[in-house]
């Protein structure tokens, strides 16, 4: 009895050295995952508040500088995706113009409705003038029954 008395202990002890390594080592990788995720929580923060320069950041060798470097690439690519974007928008609106066409598009779930440039100018309105759908389709249905 006694001898199963001392293996019994001997057990809960083994079970109590291993719950405590186990434990130690889940908080050890907590800690060298988590650590690159603040770094990069703690670099934004500090980027957008005006502490760190961004310039500064690019020849540094760390964390910061891996993000500094995202950051710029991130930069640029929107900002020539913008440009296309509004290079097009220009060039839709010319087309809608010499074609005396133009779009309106409502958004039902916000209650608004976008109208074009080129609505107000077949419509002969002043842009100005604010537009919501009722006040659009008064004046489709009064525009088209004067041509």
């Amino acid at each position: 009895m006694e001898h199963l008395h001392y293996l019994l202990i001997n057990a809960l002890w083994g079970f109590f050295i291993l719950t405590l390594l186990m434990s130690l080592i889940t908080i050890f990788l907590s800690r060298q995952l988590s650590h690159p995720f603040n770094t990069i929580i703690q670099s934004v923060k500090l980027i957008g508040e005006g502490k760190i320069n961004l310039k500064e950041l690019l020849i540094r060798d760390d964390e910061f500088s891996i993000l500094a470097r995202a950051m710029v690439a991130t930069d640029k690519e929107l900002y020539s995706k913008n440009r296309l974007i509004k290079e097009k928008e220009k060039r839709l609106l010319e087309a809608q113009k010499i074609a005396h066409v133009g779009h309106w598009e409502l958004d039902l779930q916000h209650h608004i409705l976008d109208v074009s440039s080129e609505i107000y100018e077949i419509l002969e309105i002043k842009q100005e003038e604010s537009l919501n759908l009722a006040k659009l389709l008064s004046y489709l249905s009064l525009h088209g029954r004067q041509k």
